[in-house]
């Protein structure tokens, strides 16, 4: 689904591709991390840490990523 030039996607590795070719600048994604910097985060919340799994991304990839849940707690979203 695109939403004002975001792409929001199951999963980011795959889906740039497919962002870029719809117009997207960003994809969203619900997994539990954070960009500060550019450098990947771990969520907020310590329980559902995903970022051992975002690790594989490329610099590029992380650049276009929109994590929105992993500034919460799991209880908030």
């Amino acid at each position: 689904m695109k939403i004002d030039g975001i792409f929001i996607a199951q999963g980011v590795a795959g889906s740039t591709d497919f962002a870029k070719k719809l117009g997207a600048k960003y994809i969203a994604t619900g997994h539990y991390a954070r960009v500060k910097n550019g450098k990947l985060l771990r969520g907020i919340d310590q329980n559902k840490d995903q970022t051992y799994f975002l690790c594989q991304l490329t610099q590029n990839q992380i650049s276009k990523a929109l994590f929105p849940v992993g500034d919460m707690q799991k209880k908030e979203v």
